[in-house]
């Protein structure tokens, strides 16, 4: 295997452009609920609802309460996607999660803090749904 001498930061930057030797990521600014790249904080208007790594509001959509969010809404990627991302999420912070696709672009969900208040719910939502 040859060896390779390391990539300067100057070669980088004349190759992939002056992003690929940043060592912070830009900044970031919610605006209407969204996060935006590149722009300061200044500006960012009282109350808007701040999202979390991910773009996501991690906090609000984990309170256990019944959440029903829409493609191009509240999220960008397939519903099918996004059902996914919620049961690693609901995984990773050792919570419950129960998901009903309700048409092409909406999804209902409802995190639980134990599997049988999720089955509980699971149960009463068949006569629902």
């Amino acid at each position: 295997m040859e060896h390779r001498a390391p990539i300067s930061a100057e070669e980088l930057a004349s190759t992939f452009g002056e992003a690929a030797t940043r060592t912070q990521p830009p900044k970031q600014v919610v605006s209407e609920g969204r996060v935006s790249q590149g722009e300061s904080r200044e500006g960012v208007r009282e109350g808007v609802r701040e999202k979390s790594k991910g773009g996501y509001p991690w906090p609000t959509w984990c309170d256990g309460k019944p959440h029903t969010i829409t493609q191009g809404v509240d999220f960008e990627v397939p519903p099918k996607n996004m059902q996914i991302i919620l049961h690693n999420t609901a995984g990773r912070k050792g919570l419950f999660v129960l998901t009903e696709l309700l048409s092409p672009v909406m999804l209902l969900f409802q995190m639980f803090r134990t599997q049988e208040d999720r089955d509980a719910a699971k149960e009463a939502m068949k006569d629902v749904l």
